[in-house]
This record gives structure tokens, C-alpha cells and sequence, in this order.
């Protein structure tokens, strides 16, 4: 018998819940305050590991749009920017390569998203230091600031669970935000 993640969590849930709070002592404060932690945790963790794999995606899948969208606009800056392009881009078509291609292992497509972030990086401190490209600088900010309200408004709904947000109920279902499962 394999015990899948969904039953080990609950087990753990349920276990803190009838066992372990109930034995920590009601005057230690922060005592009780951690258990409660572990509890929530826990509780997130059981809604968030079905959709993990999702949210890899979608996540790799607004990373390389990002990358393919600020490529465009930064395609005939001379110089310094060019060489940076040219690695957003070499890294936005490998990020596509894994979107399009058969199964592919989770791990790599964290990989390929940091990558093409750290590329993206790289490429808005170029904008924003190099004078050459002065005049686009507006046009990148926009890009920035679109793409960034997606995935906060994304973020956001991914750890509604945590109880912090104190405006969660006005978000959409993470579901609905997320790339389609291939």
C-alpha cells in the first residue's frame, strides 16, 4: 500500500488537532501559537501540493511571455542591451521547448523559470543603466509592471490559505489563474 501525500497530511492535521495541541500546555502562549502554525502549514500544504506542478507551469509560462515580450521591444538596442537580449531570448526558447515538449521533469521546469527570471533581471538593470536605451525606458517599465500585477494577483490567491490577505475573498479560484493541465 502506497500512502499518498493527501492521506499522510490529514493523518498529520488530525494527529496535531486530538493529540499533540491539547497536550501543550494553554499558558505557553507561544507554544500554542506554533502548534497552531504547524497546523495551517500543514492545512496549505494539502490544498497547494495538487496544484504544484500547475503552478510550476503557469509559472515558467508567464516567465518565458515576460522574456518573449521584453525581447521584442529590446530587439534593436545596440550594444551592452544586445548581448543581454540575446541571452533573454536563448533562455525564453528553451523555457518554450519544455512547454511544448513531452512530460517533462518538475525540477526542470523550476530550473528553466529561474533561469529565464535571472535573465530577466539582467536585462531590466541593463535598461535602467545603460544610457544608450534611454528612450525605451517607459516602454519597459509598462511591460514590467503588467506582467508583475498578474503574478501578484496569482501570488496572492496561492497563499490565501495563510489567512494574511485580508482582502481574499474578493480573489478568483487559483484554478481559474493557472495555465491549463496538459
Amino acid at each position: 500500500m502506497i500512502l499518498r501525500y493527501e492521506l499522510q497530511i490529514q493523518t498529520m492535521i488530525k494527529a496535531m488537532i486530538d493529540t499533540v495541541l491539547p497536550a501543550v500546555d494553554p499558558r505557553n502562549g507561544l507554544a500554542q501559537e506554533q502548534a497552531q502554525l504547524i497546523i495551517g502549514t500543514l492545512r496549505l500544504m494539502a490544498e497547494q501540493l495538487p496544484l504544484q506542478y500547475r503552478f510550476d507551469c503557469d509559472d515558467l509560462t508567464r516567465a518565458v511571455s515576460f522574456a518573449e515580450e521584453l525581447s521584442a521591444a529590446l530587439d534593436s538596442c545596440p550594444g551592452p542591451i544586445a548581448e543581454t537580449v540575446s541571452a533573454l531570448t536563448s533562455s525564453a526558447a528553451r523555457g518554450r521547448r519544455l512547454l511544448t515538449g513531452p512530460l517533462v521533469d518538475p525540477a526542470e521546469i523550476i530550473t528553466t523559470a529561474r533561469d529565464i527570471r535571472t535573465a530577466l533581471d539582467h536585462a531590466v538593470d541593463a535598461v535602467f543603466t545603460d544610457d544608450s536605451v534611454r528612450n525605451q525606458r517607459e516602454d519597459i517599465r509598462q511591460i514590467v509592471l503588467d506582467q508583475s500585477r498578474d503574478e501578484i494577483t496569482r501570488d496572492r490567491v496561492w497563499n490565501r490559505a495563510q489567512g494574511f490577505d485580508t482582502e481574499s475573498q474578493y480573489l478568483p479560484s487559483i484554478e481559474s489563474l493557472l495555465v491549463p493541465a496538459a
